[in-house]
């Protein structure tokens, strides 16, 4: 009876790896990859800071997000950046996601297993449903933000493919925070420490980098809030401590030595 009720693991391994391979893609350079799990809160995952890089930044959407910054900066105002997307609009996409990802991994394996080519056809109809619905939701969203027809066609249309509906979702929370500085997203999103962290560390690398594009949080912060974001301490101070980087905050116990992130001499508090 259980193995009845279980799909081919052939075919859901196999659609399984495509929806993989759907969250490969390209993060630019200088890009913040943030993700989200069902168990965890937002978090920042590392990537190449000099060069565009491909990651698998989708696993399994919607059950876990992610959400790609462009850390360059305060960028030209090109889209609505005011509309929010409805709540009907969030919850509809989601749950389509979902039903997608779990229905071409589960359920259309199962499906064709168990009534042959006629469950494949059905539940692959119902799945392609899903798909245009949720592409049109998403099409109809990204004409509010003002892009253009064209674009706005070329992001939606392939949410229509059941190994890629789960992106929807993930979609919609891009582009609503598109035009927003990287710093409110993730003040927003991130656990006070980790943003200070962030921040301490983007503000180190602007002060101290002759490029534009990390000049700009100086300009919208000011250079006197950015000396003072690099002279406060590491908060909490760790007992055991003797020392701290001055980038990015990680404490050391020996003041002889290099942060093991940055590659800087540990500093001894003041």
């Amino acid at each position: 009876m259980a193995a009845w009720l279980l799909p081919d693991p052939e075919t859901s391994g196999v659609f399984a790896l495509l929806v993989l391979l759907e969250g490969w893609r390209r993060v630019p350079q200088s890009g913040i990859l943030l993700r989200q799990t069902p168990v965890s809160g937002w978090q920042r995952a590392s990537v190449w800071r000099d060069r565009t890089s491909r990651r698998l930044i989708h696993v399994f959407p919607p059950i876990s997000s992610a959400l790609v910054l462009e850390s360059g900066g305060v960028r030209e105002k090109r889209h609505a950046a005011s509309h929010r997307p409805r709540m009907w609009e969030v919850i509809l996409v989601w749950f389509s996601g979902l039903i997608g990802t779990l229905g071409i991994v589960l359920v259309v394996p199962f499906a064709s297993l168990r009534f042959g080519w006629a469950g494949l056809l059905s539940t692959l109809a119902l799945l392609l449903t899903l798909g245009c619905v949720t592409a049109v939701v998403v099409f109809r969203y990204l004409r509010r933000m003002n892009l253009p027809r064209g674009r706005a066609s070329g992001i939606a249309l392939p949410l229509i493919s059941p190994f890629a509906i789960g992106r929807g979702h993930d979609l919609l929370r891009e582009y609503r925070c598109h035009d927003a500085h990287p710093a409110a997203v993730l003040r927003a999103v991130l656990p006070p420490a980790d943003f200070r962290a962030w921040l301490r560390t983007t503000v180190y690398d602007a002060v101290h980098s002759s490029r534009q594009d990390d000049y700009q949080i100086v300009e919208l912060l000011g250079m006197s809030s950015c000396q003072r974001i690099l002279s406060e301490l590491p908060h909490p101070r760790d007992s055991d401590a003797e020392g701290y980087c001055p980038r990015c905050g990680s404490q050391y116990r020996v003041i002889d030595a290099l942060c093991a992130d940055c590659g800087l001499t540990v500093r001894a508090w003041a």
